[in-house]
């Protein structure tokens, strides 16, 4: 029987993790079958000889992709090509080598919330976050956002605002894209992406609830601090498609950050030639945020309008 939900999970020498992650998948308890697309990107540590005990446990559930060669060396996207091209499901869940579910019955509530309700093309919910390299200091996304404290449905216009959304926690349906846009497989943040993608197809819905734990330790990628030169290009470049591929009414905002981040490259070290190209990017971006601001706020008949009446002026 075809599997209704695929999770995709991407690991790297997750071995302290690993465990708690597959153990998490394996646990939920659902009228329908699911599989775990899990994807090792060559990791050097036992990350991979610990799916394989799953792996061989679980035949029919754990469908593991070994890389042996580190596939995010060679190329931006590969690993979320390949591990993505894998999962058939009617629904795709995620959650990555590091994070765990913890409770049992998170994929039958979510998809019987989905399949009730077709309107809503995602649901997430909420996350324990454990800082390890802080004490193991705790706090959950409801506390930090106060959005999650007041409403549970959410729309493509909350999801622009920012971030707010558990990764681990995300479960969409398989079929709003034909194909992802090739500029998604080289943004920084894909997670986030994604959700601005979805959200474009329908109403999100929040469960009030805390079922799965998002660790922040020192071998993840978002607490590095020898990749800010590389984060902030890749930021510059994952906003300049925004403005390109999001609807006009968000392209102010969007505007508005690039701006800011073109200025925080220009105070950084940077040669001649990467100075001047910077400067020339904040004179031609200052100049497209004022049409920017107007989509913004006025709708193309009012635009139309108050353009007819300056005219008659």
């Amino acid at each position: 029987m075809e599997p209704l939900v695929s999770i995709v999970s991407l690991t790297y020498n997750h071995e302290p993790f690993i465990r708690k992650a597959l153990d998490g998948f394996i646990m939920q308890k659902t009228d329908f079958p699911f599989e775990v697309v899990i994807h090792d990107d060559a990791s050097t540590d036992r990350t991979q000889e610990i799916i394989k005990e799953y792996e061989k446990e679980y035949p029919d559930i754990i469908k593991p992709i070994y890389q042996s060669v580190n596939q995010k060396s060679i190329g931006d996207g590969i690993v979320t090509r390949t591990a993505f091209a894998a999962a058939h499901g009617k629904y795709i869940a995620l959650c990555e080598g590091d994070d765990f579910w913890t409770y049992e019955r998170k994929l039958q509530e979510q998809i019987d919330f989905l399949e009730a309700n077709p309107e809503y093309v995602m649901s997430f919910h909420d996350a324990l976050v454990i800082h390890q390299n802080k004490e193991d200091k705790t706090e959950t996304f409801r506390e930090r956002f106060e959005q999650l404290q007041q409403r549970t449905t959410f729309n493509h216009k909350d999801v622009v605002n920012g971030w707010f959304m558990p990764t681990a926690s995300m479960v969409y349906r398989n079929d709003l894209f034909d194909k992802w846009p090739d500029w998604f497989y080289k943004v920084y943040s894909g997670d986030y992406t994604l959700q601005l993608m979805i959200s474009q197809h329908g109403l999100i819905k929040f469960h009030d609830n805390i079922w799965c734990t998002h660790l922040k330790h020192e071998g993840g990628v978002s607490q590095r601090t020898d990749l800010d030169s590389y984060r902030l290009n890749k930021r510059i470049y994952q906003l300049r498609k925004y403005i390109k591929h999001f609807d006009k009414e968000h392209r102010y905002g969007f505007s508005l950050t690039l701006l800011h981040l073109y200025r925080i490259k220009l105070k950084s070290k940077t040669n001649f030639y990467e100075s001047i190209n910077t400067r020339t990017h904040i004179v031609l971006l200052r100049i497209a945020i004022q049409p920017f601001y107007y989509c913004q706020q006025f709708s193309v008949s009012e635009l139309k309008a108050r353009i007819l009446n300056n005219f008659q002026k």
